[in-house]
């Protein structure tokens, strides 16, 4: 408001006035000033290597996909094209349950809190990774991925840990680090499938105490793959923060009665509608029409300061 009670737009501010913006920060002249927020270095590198572990689980398959459905003897193992067949749709098993689980999670998320959704998709990611290096059965592994997929929720919550944690000063770093962490997770992924098994490039020899992983020769691969989805479980519960509560709206206006009725409607407080007809509200009312033709919503856009 300037000096007479008039309302600047919502989206421009003399020079001679500093608005507060709903998405934080002020606005001085033409230039919009952010808010710098502390980055959150911890948390940050926490959801990072939650990610990799995320992404490990599901790249790990891809160099021994092809061994492992010849090994079931679901179908002729020198028949090329229903083997890359059979193949395909295990690989494909576990981001199909992950596709139908996230819009279930995602609910549960918001009423149970972010941190007990992530630990849910860790555990599963454990005991998934370790069934699998058991199993003998096709039907059974492709059972295994697709309830894996379906209880994994780990990548939708640190997407929304993240857009919790993260400001507009800080938000193009912290999801760049994440997105590293994927990456580096599409990379080691099929590095521990095709590399880390028994008497391969790295000369491992399960002999003696190892023969275990001779008898299960994917066991090797889905035992390192569970160990980081444990890491991850372990950074869900004990260091990242649940950021559910922080994510609600403050809302604080200069002080005034045009002011008041409009941090009362931006809270909720009041029906739109009901406080129009009251005395504040057509004091308001009366203040846009003889100064411009701004809405109530308009001057509530440039009043109000959202806080989290």
């Amino acid at each position: 408001f300037d000096d007479s009670g008039a309302a600047f737009p919502a989206n421009t501010c003399g020079a001679d006035c500093t608005k507060l913006w709903a998405g934080g920060g002020e606005k001085e002249g033409d230039k919009q000033v952010v808010a710098m927020g502390e980055f959150p270095t911890k948390n940050v590198a926490a959801i990072t290597v939650v990610q990799l572990g995320q992404s490990v689980q599901l790249m790990v398959l891809f160099p021994i996909l092809v061994f492992m459905v010849k090994s079931y003897r679901v179908v002729d193992p020198d028949d090329a094209a229903a083997v890359s067949s059979y193949a395909g749709f295990l690989a494909s098993a576990f981001p199909m349950g992950m596709v139908v689980g996230s819009f279930v999670w995602g609910k549960v998320s918001d009423r149970v809190g972010r941190k007990p959704v992530l630990a849910i998709g860790c555990t599963a990611a454990v005991g998934a990774s370790l069934a699998l290096g058991f199993v003998n059965n096709y039907y059974l592994a492709v059972a295994i991925r697709l309830t894996s997929g379906l209880l994994n929720s780990i990548t939708i919550m640190l997407k929304c840990i993240a857009g919790e944690i993260l400001d507009k000063s800080n938000s193009a770093l912290g999801m760049s680090i994440l997105t590293l962490g994927w990456n580096v997770g599409t990379v080691l992924g099929p590095f521990i499938g095709g590399v880390l098994q028994c008497d391969g490039i790295l000369g491992i020899s399960c002999q003696g105490a190892l023969s275990i992983f001779e008898r299960k020769p994917f066991l090797m691969a889905m035992g390192w793959t569970a160990f980081l989805s444990f890491i991850s479980l372990l950074i869900s519960v004990f260091v990242l923060p649940e950021t559910m509560n922080k994510h609600r709206h403050v809302y604080e206006v200069i002080p005034g009665d045009a002011e008041t009725e409009l941090a009362e409607m931006a809270n909720g407080a009041n029906d739109l509608e009901g406080k129009g007809q009251g005395t504040g509200g057509e004091n308001a009312q009366h203040r846009t029409a003889s100064n411009g033709t701004h809405s109530p919503d308009e001057e509530s856009a440039g009043l109000i300061k959202e806080e989290k």
